[in-house]
């Protein structure tokens, strides 16, 4: 067996002894590598069997590579919106074999498998294999890492690529450890192989460039600035081709970044018009983003808090944080292979924090680093109990690596017995078992326009990734209200018009008062409040305006006739505030070629029914409603009123548009 950087020197022997725990574990580990190896293979595959889900994510991501793979294979769009690569590497498997959900998530399952054994390699010479084989055997038994084995996430993908690029990192550098030439002729298949690799990972996922800038500054931490303009090179060698390709035959002049940090850096990607985060927002959104990921996240992965949990802990991340920095210095001192890893992790998490919105909060933002992080930490852990005076608690860290997997393999087996009749269902041929009622009608309405509306037609939907998978059909994707910043009422001061706000979401203000109803088509804007108040802004001449304010007073009904005193009013507005024109996303359906409207009643809490949904096409329907009623139609329903149901609009446009 070679030599492992870690373990004692042979002249410190006699200072810590030459039988401690952690030396027998050590050999007992490297001696039944091949068995154990082995034996991760079979753990992962099976539980990774037992845990198989037939269906896809309500998230819609997943769906969304595999359509995007096929828009791809069909010439119609290059799959830029979440990482190019995974859609590109299933158009492969899907021009051999057609559009199989199945094979795709074999594949996934595979990726995973291999994924372990692959980091097994890559750290063998540099972590201890009690540290290592601890962390993999954890992760074979994991439901949470074993959930994208068989999901069409980047996620496996990502991993497997990323293992094999520090695994390409560490043959290069031990290559240049041997041969001090610094040769590039002679080793450039290796300058290749990793430029490749790092260049894959990038277009996966976009914050796959953390490694590119790792390696960057690895390398000139350490002077090696000729390495540093290799690596550089090397990863641009296969990078700028691949944007002359986009670019030629796809049109796209895009780097492919530019979608994450805009709705990264905005305040809220699905209402554009509320414009970017600040500095000291973002700054914020750091630490949030730390406490929630950290303490957390990184929990619930390895087992160690529930699913569902929304409890955060600040000593936590405080703890993870210093065991972090005490990985770098020791790993400064002592391993520079663990440095590069540590920088790794600290690069692309610090990303991912300043980048990630606070509300979305999923765990499979950082599942791809969990690993990592338990090696560095299982590092720290075992370098610091090699001190002659703390070598009597490696019993206590080696009782406490343990749990690592007992814990996850307790939690995934409890998984397992909740996972067993939906997927017993699923083989039997039900597929839709195991959704909620919201996503069964969703799913049925989208599959009963298949045979019943024109396949001329478009279809407006909130997840059409997912109607698309399980109807076979394209629909037009609704994810965002076009609306602007509240502030833009100040604009509204035009020459010889007056302007006149009233609550159209209170019954007695508007939806009973045939008067007040009787100007609805001079509405020109209207404003969306959190706290539930509706303003409908009319556009009028002067006797127009005498008029209504007739009316609106002879009804007692408030309002508002100087729109700078409304501003003042909606200084307290929040990030949810914004501001739509009825007649703007009527244009838009209309430019879009929009004949139908799906509105579902998707939970907006998966894990139970409540009164919030998600109402994107909800409110779009009431805004245009409030100027245009009889626009909609409701031509199909699937579901009871009472049980999440889903309504199929057809779209009556006005002679005006």
């Amino acid at each position: 067996m070679s030599k492992r950087i870690n373990s004692p020197d042979q002249k410190n022997k006699s200072t810590i002894g030459k039988h401690t725990l952690f030396q027998k574990t050590d050999t007992f580990f490297a001696k039944y590598e091949t068995y154990l190896l082995w034996g991760i293979v079979i753990v992962t595959t099976l539980f990774s069997l037992l845990l198989f889900d037939l269906k896809v994510s309500l998230s819609g991501d997943d769906s969304g590579y595999i359509f995007a793979a096929k828009q791809f294979l069909a010439g119609k769009k290059f799959p830029s919106e979440h990482g190019t690569f995974y859609s590109i590497f299933l158009s492969f498997f899907m021009y051999l074999f057609g559009s199989k959900l199945l094979l795709f998530k074999i594949i996934s399952m595979i990726l995973i498998t291999v994924y372990l054994i692959i980091l097994y390699y890559a750290f063998k010479k540099y972590i201890s294999p009690t540290i290592l084989f601890i962390v993999l055997l954890s992760f074979s038994v994991n439901s949470e890492l074993l959930y994208y084995s068989s999901q069409t996430y980047s996620e496996a993908l990502f991993l497997f690529i990323q293992a094999c690029t520090f695994l390409a990192f560490f043959k290069l550098e031990e290559t240049f450890e041997t041969d001090n030439t610094n040769s590039v002729k002679k080793h450039w298949e290796l300058w290749l192989a990793l430029g490749f690799l790092m260049f894959l990972q990038s277009i996966t996922r976009s914050i796959g460039f953390g490694m590119v800038i790792t390696l960057l500054f690895y390398f000139c931490l350490n002077k090696k600035f000729l390495h540093a303009i290799y690596s550089t090179i090397s990863f641009l060698i296969f990078y700028i081709p691949f944007l002359i390709y986009k670019y030629i035959f796809w049109k796209e002049n895009t780097i492919g970044v530019e979608n994450q940090l805009e709705g990264g850096f905005s305040i809220n990607p699905y209402k554009t018009g509320q414009g970017a985060e600040t500095l000291s927002g973002i700054i914020q959104r750091f630490f949030i983003n730390s406490e929630l990921y950290l303490s957390k996240n990184l929990l619930i992965i390895i087992g160690f808090k529930d699913k569902f949990t929304t409890k955060t802990n600040s000593f936590i991340t405080v703890l993870i944080f210093l065991v972090f920095f005490a990985s770098l210095w020791f790993a400064f001192k002592k391993n520079k292979k663990v440095l590069l890893l540590l920088l790794y992790i600290g690069i692309s998490l610090s990303a991912t924090f300043v980048t990630l919105q606070i509300f979305w909060d999923q765990s499979r933002f950082i599942l791809v680093y969990a690993p990592l992080i338990l090696i560095c930490s299982g590092y720290v852990l075992y370098e610091i109990t090699q001190n002659e005076r703390l070598i009597k608690y490696q019993s206590l860290v080696f009782i406490g690596l343990l749990f690592l997997i007992l814990v996850p393999i307790a939690k995934t087996i409890k998984q397992i017995k909740l996972h067993n009749p939906i997927l017993i269902q699923n083989l039997s041929g039900n597929l839709l078992y195991g959704y909620t009622p919201d996503y069964i009608h969703y799913i049925e309405l989208c599959k009963w326009t298949t045979g019943n509306i024109d396949k001329s037609k478009r279809i407006g939907v909130r997840k059409p990734d997912i109607a698309y998978i399980y109807s076979n059909k394209e629909f037009f994707g609704i994810t965002k209200i076009p609306c602007i910043s509240i502030d833009s009422i100040k604009k509204l001061n035009k020459t010889n018009l007056c302007y006149i706000a009233i609550n159209i979401n209170n019954k007695k203000n508007f939806k009973y008062n045939d008067s007040v109803l009787c100007f609805r088509n001079h509405i020109i804007s209207i404003v969306s409040q959190e706290s539930g108040n509706v303003y409908g802004i009319f556009e009028l001449t002067k006797t127009q305006s005498m008029h209504l304010k007739k009316i609106l007073k002879d009804n007692s009904i408030e309002f508002f006739d100087n729109l700078t005193l409304l501003h003042k009013d909606l200084k307290n507005a929040t990030e949810n505030d914004y501001i739509v024109y009825p007649d703007s996303l009527l244009n838009f359906l209309k430019w879009n070629k929009i004949d139908y409207l799906v509105n579902a009643s998707l939970r907006f809490d998966v894990t139970q029914k409540t009164i919030h949904t998600i109402n994107t096409i909800n409110l779009i329907c009431f805004y245009i409603d409030v100027k245009y009623p009889g626009v909609f139609d409701i031509i199909h329903q699937e579901g009871l009123n009472d049980d999440e149901p889903a309504f199929l609009y057809q779209l009556h446009y006005p002679k005006s548009f």
